[in-house]
């Protein structure tokens, strides 16, 4: 098979650009919204100025690392002095695994896109996959909410061999998800997992709560959520049920950043006491074998990320990328030129799934022949 082959000073330029790009986090990718269309203000009433102030204030809070509110990707505000007539009530939430960057540019395009979705409405929700924003004319901190519910699901059906094998795997992970969420040290109540579907698949799920919740709370808002599955989601690929203070989500490809959700493995402590920290610099040595699948890669590339304190995002797709083998799928990348591993991973998914079909289809015969 012939593959592009790429000059040398073509791919330092490339990977000097990638290196010196300061934001490049693509744009939030919209869900969905929800508008009471029950109760409404009045256009540039004392209702609509507190709103903007509300609104104002979790932008600008969703960019502060130092606000003590803010440290896990939540934040709530208020404005206004008369509960019956203008006070406004905010929050926003971001996913656990995004930078402040990414949380930043979600609520500020959240803050715009709900007032031109839901003009004059006195209570709404607006769903990102990188987070959550909401207002109401009342309080909101710290109370459960179970409706709205929203569902999202994939267009790809589970195969009628492997559907009860699925549900028993997505049911264990989004009891785990739950149970690890609610009672997260963290702080954030978030939570991913990584399941063994079939010896080629996995399950990738993610669960997260509103920090605020007690853990009984939170608990309550998965297992309603989880509830959901069966009508929404059931023998489909991939699913997700959103409600005001929690979500769920199921895929069979990475959706998710790996190496920021997942907990860092501590450097290994020697018997005098002195820490010695691995550098990213040992990602640029791990190469894709000759023999070696691209999901098997990803998952041997993942394992070793973990080990590092601090990892940059941008460092990631270089020593990924440098690491590949020649072929369509490190084509692609010098091609579309992703900036995080997460675009990378949600590329690669299709290329995992075709090399998945080749690998069934070879081990077909052998069984035969036997």
């Amino acid at each position: 098979m012939r593959y592009f082959k790429f000059p040398m000073l073509l791919l330092s330029l490339w990977l000097i650009t990638l290196l010196s790009l300061t934001k490049t986090e693509s744009a939030p990718t919209y869900s969905a919204h929800f508008c009471s269309n029950s109760t409404f203000f009045i256009a540039n009433s004392t209702y609509q100025t507190n709103l903007n102030l509300v609104l104002s204030s979790l932008t600008s809070d969703s960019s502060n690392n130092n606000n003590n509110n803010n440290h896990n990707g939540f934040y709530n505000a208020s404005a206004g002095d008369n509960p019956a007539d203008d006070v406004v009530s905010g929050l926003f939430r971001c996913r656990g695994d995004v930078n402040t960057i990414v949380c930043q540019d979600c609520v500020a395009t959240a803050s715009k896109e709900m007032l031109r979705r839901c003009p004059l409405d006195k209570v709404a929700i607006i769903w990102y996959e990188e987070c959550l924003l909401r207002y109401s004319n009342k309080s909101i901190f710290a109370t459960i909410n179970e409706v709205p519910q929203i569902f999202l699901s994939s267009t790809q059906n589970i195969t009628g061999a492997e559907n009860d094998r699925f549900n028993d795997v997505l049911a264990k992970a989004m009891n785990s998800l739950a149970t690890r969420a609610s009672n997260s040290d963290s702080g954030r109540k978030f939570a991913i997992e990584e399941d063994e579907f079939t010896s080629l698949k996995s399950l990738y799920s993610l669960g997260q709560c509103t920090p605020d919740l007690t853990v009984s709370d939170c608990s309550r808002c998965f297992q309603s959520a989880i509830g959901a599955l069966p009508t929404c989601c059931n023998g489909k690929q991939g699913g997700r049920v959103l409600l005001p203070r929690c979500n769920i989500r199921y895929e069979l490809y990475p959706f998710y950043n790996i190496t920021s959700a997942s907990p860092v493995i501590p450097p290994l402590t020697p018997a005098g006491g002195h820490r010695y920290k691995r550098s990213t610099a040992c990602l640029m040595s791990i190469k894709q074998r000759e023999d070696e699948t691209l999901r098997a890669y990803i998952t041997r590339f993942n394992k070793e990320t973990l080990s590092i304190d601090e990892v940059d995002d941008k460092i990631l797709v270089v020593a990924f990328t440098n690491g590949l083998q020649k072929g369509k799928f490190l084509f692609s990348l010098y091609k579309n030129n992703p900036k995080t591993m997460t675009d990378v991973l949600y590329r690669a998914t299709k290329y995992m799934n075709a090399e998945d079909a080749l690998l069934a289809r070879e081990e077909k015969p052998k069984k035969r022949e036997r």
